[in-house]
């Protein structure tokens, strides 16, 4: 598709736009904004409420999976802004990760914005006070992955995994509206943020001195018993091959 702010892929758009960065500030709309003043209109078939979930007053929820619905966005400066959103997915959800388009201005400004996914989290199922189970023959028993329903704070990202940093979208100057649309729905959102993402600063190691001073105890963690992971594929196996394994 063509249009003022679509390039045929992110690479494209990312080329041409990054350079050109909007506000400093954080530009922050609450659930209650987005369904208020701020709310431009929604499909037939989204289910949208303000309700509480999670412990949280006061939220957007979309209680189906499908449907679209539009907002205002006011900016400062035009230019590019990464997005980051508090979010919910509740146990009752029965997608995978949740995945919707984002339309700035009624364009997708480039193929990974048709596809924005937010991880839900993954814990292991219950077993032995171990964390792992083994069956009669003392072999461990791999444990099957449960959704966890809880509050995240996260940025939209690449889903291809090409770009590392946050995705970035285009507004212009004054009045834009944002258009959410999915057939994989069904959660929860507390606050829809814009912001520009700051590169993290060189890692800088420890001197010999500096570890030297330290002091405590070895804290050993197993890899195994991770308590939340952002995907169901990373589940935990057994290695009888190396003595370095536990």
């Amino acid at each position: 598709a063509e249009g003022k702010r679509v390039e045929k892929s992110y690479r494209d758009f990312y080329a041409k736009y990054s350079g050109e960065k909007g506000a400093s500030d954080v530009i922050t709309l609450t659930a209650e904004q987005i369904m208020g003043d701020n709310f431009v209109e929604k499909s037939d078939n989204a289910q949208l409420t303000i309700a509480d979930v999670g412990g949280e007053s006061g939220v957007l929820n979309w209680e189906n999976q499908e449907g679209s619905f539009s907002f205002k966005v006011d900016v400062p400066q035009a230019g590019t802004y990464s997005v980051y959103m508090n979010y919910y997915v509740p146990d009752s959800s029965n997608t995978g990760d949740v995945q919707f388009e984002m339309d700035i201005n009624g364009e997708c400004q480039y193929p990974t914005a048709g596809r924005i996914t937010l991880p839900k989290i993954w814990v292991n199922e219950a077993a032995s006070d171990t964390g792992i189970d083994m069956d009669t023959r003392g072999n461990d028993i791999r444990p099957g992955q449960t959704a966890f329903a809880k509050w995240q704070t996260q940025p939209l990202k690449d889903i291809d995994g090409l770009y590392g940093t946050p995705l970035i979208f285009y507004f212009e100057q004054g009045e834009n509206i944002v258009t959410i649309s999915s057939e994989k729905a069904q959660f929860a959102i507390k606050d829809f943020n814009l912001y520009q993402y700051q590169e993290p600063g060189d890692y800088e190691a420890p001197s010999s001195s500096d570890l030297s001073a330290s002091s405590g105890q070895t804290i050993l963690l197993e890899g195994e018993l991770a308590d939340e992971k952002s995907d169901r594929t990373l589940f935990p196996t057994s290695d009888m091959h190396s003595y370095v394994t536990s």
